[in-house]
């Protein structure tokens, strides 16, 4: 069985195609890591405070459940959306051709991250993009 030029270099460009594509979900990947890991520093931080004023030498507390499931805002009227609501939203919507998209109404927005976005702006922002990504 011969494999023309043309079918080997039908080959390389999806190869290619593919191997851009999981670079780029790997870099939206990262950043939802990213802003996963500066909430956490942010909550360690906001945390220490009320650690630092227990006299040395005592046990720590231990976690209950409670302490490691994160808690979010609950949705109501004014802010029917959470932060996790709206990253499993974006990510759901993140294609190679919508991340661009994405991007731009997070810069119209003002920010770099879904997480510097304001809670009271999550749903005019899954509205913009839902508006851009033509869902």
């Amino acid at each position: 069985m011969t494999i023309s030029v043309k079918m080997m270099n039908d080959i390389a460009q999806h190869a290619a195609a593919m191997a851009n594509e999981a670079m780029e979900m790997a870099a939206c990947m990262q950043l939802i890591v990213d802003d996963c890991a500066e909430q956490l520093a942010a909550k360690k931080a906001a945390q220490e405070p009320q650690n630092s004023a227990k006299p040395s030498g005592t046990e720590p507390p231990t976690m209950s459940e409670k302490d490691t499931i994160p808690t979010e805002q609950p949705a109501n009227a004014e802010n029917p959306l959470t932060i996790v609501e709206l990253r499993a939203m974006v990510t759901e919507l993140s294609t190679p051709e919508n991340r661009p998209k994405i991007k731009g109404v997070l810069t119209k927005f003002g920010v770099k991250k879904l997480t510097e976005l304001n809670p009271a702006q999550y749903q005019d922002f899954m509205t913009e993009v839902g508006r851009v990504c033509k869902v």
